[in-house]
C-alpha cells in the first residue's frame, strides 16, 4: 500500500509535467521560465510555501523540537515573521518592478535591468550564490525524500538509489513542463502537506492516552532535557532562530513566485493564503515535536528524531 502511494504520487507529478509540456510546447522562454505571468493567487501562495518548507517542515523542524524542546520554536517564529514580511513588503513591488524592468523573468535579469547594468558581474555573482547555496538546499531536500522512502518502503534500504529516483522524477517534470509544472506540483504538494501535518496531532489527541508528565523521563541531567519554556532559551538561540526569517528576502524560488502571479492586485489574496498556511503548518509541526517527545523518546537515543512525523 505504501509503495502504491509513492507510485501514484510519482505518476501524478510526472503527469503534470507531461500535461504542461503539450499545453505550452509552443510558448517562449517567458512561458517556460515564468509561466507567462499567468499564475492565480492560490497556486502562487501554495507553491511558494510548499517549495519553501518542503521536507524540513515534516522532518527537520519537528525533529529539532523532539531533541531540544520549545527553544527551537524561535526558528518557526522567525520563519513566520519572515514569510509575512516577504509577502507584505516584497511581493507586490517585485511583481510590478520586474514587469516594468524589461519584463525580466529571472532575479539576475531583474537586478541587471533595474539598475541599468550592462556589466555581467552582477549576473555572475547571482549565479554563483545560487549555485553554492542551492546545491546544499536541494541536496537536503533529496536526502529528506530518500530517508522517507527507505524508511516506509519495506525491502528498500539503498538511500542513494532512492535519492536518484527522486532526482530523476523532479528533473523530468521540471524539464518537460517548466515553471507551470513546478508550480502546480508544489500546489498539490502544499495541500497534501497541510492535510497531513494538521491531521497527525489531531489523531494523536483522539487516539493516544498521553502521560504529559513524562516529557523528560530518562533525560534528566543530559543535554536532551526538553525546554518547555522558549523564553528560557539563550539570547543567542533566540536571535539566531528569529534570523532564519531574513533568508526569505533572497530566496529565488520564493521571489520568482511573486514575479509569476497574473496581477499585482492578486498579491493580497495570495499573501493571506500563504501566511495562514505557514502559521497553521508551523504550529502543527511544533505539536508533532511535542507529542513525539512523549510517545517516542527512543528517537533521541537512536539519533533518528527527524523521523518523528
Amino acid at each position: 500500500m505504501k509503495l502504491f502511494a509513492f507510485l501514484l504520487y510519482f505518476t501524478l507529478v510526472l503527469g503534470i509535467g507531461v500535461y504542461f509540456f503539450f499545453k505550452t510546447k509552443n510558448g517562449g522562454e517567458k512561458d517556460y521560465f515564468l509561466g507567462g505571468r499567468s499564475m492565480g493567487p492560490w497556486v502562487t501562495a501554495m507553491s511558494a510555501q510548499a517549495s519553501d518548507m518542503s521536507g524540513w517542515l515534516l522532518m527537520g523542524f519537528p525533529g529539532s523540537i523532539v531533541a531540544f524542546g520549545f527553544g527551537k520554536m524561535w526558528i518557526g517564529i522567525g520563519l513566520a515573521l519572515g514569510t509575512i514580511a516577504n509577502w507584505l513588503i516584497v511581493a507586490k513591488r517585485l511583481r510590478r518592478f520586474s514587469s516594468a524592468s524589461g519584463d525580466a523573468i529571472t532575479i539576475p535579469e531583474y537586478l541587471s535591468n533595474r539598475f541599468a547594468s550592462k556589466n555581467p558581474t552582477l549576473r555572475i555573482v547571482c549565479a554563483l550564490v545560487f549555485l553554492a547555496c542551492f546545491t546544499v538546499y536541494t541536496a537536503s531536500g533529496f536526502k529528506a525524500g530518500a530517508t522517507l522512502f527507505v524508511r516506509v518502503i519495506p525491502g528498500i534500504d539503498n538511500t542513494q538509489a532512492a535519492m536518484l529516483i527522486f532526482a530523476a522524477v523532479l528533473i523530468i517534470y521540471t524539464f518537460l513542463g517548466g515553471y507551470k509544472a513546478v508550480c502546480y506540483t508544489d500546489f498539490f504538494q502544499g495541500i497534501l502537506m497541510l492535510i497531513a501535518i494538521v491531521s497527525v496531532p489531531i489523531i494523536i489527541l483522539c487516539t493516544q492516552n498521553i502521560d504529559y508528565s513524562a516529557i523528560n523521563n530518562g533525560f534528566e541531567g543530559t543535554k536532551n532535557v526538553f525546554i518547555t519554556n522558549p523564553f528560557k532559551s539563550s539570547p543567542q538561540d533566540i536571535i539566531s532562530g528569529l534570523a532564519w526569517g531574513l533568508g526569505y528576502f533572497g530566496m529565488p524560488h520564493i521571489l520568482v513566485r511573486f514575479m509569476g502571479i497574473r496581477k499585482a492586485s492578486m498579491i493580497k489574496k495570495s499573501a493571506t493564503v500563504g501566511i495562514i498556511w505557514v502559521i497553521i503548518s508551523l504550529g502543527s509541526a511544533i505539536c508533532i515535536g511535542y507529542f513525539g517527545r512523549l510517545i517516542f523518546p527512543g528517537l533521541i537515543a537512536d539519533g533518528t528524531t527527524e523521523e518523528v512525523f
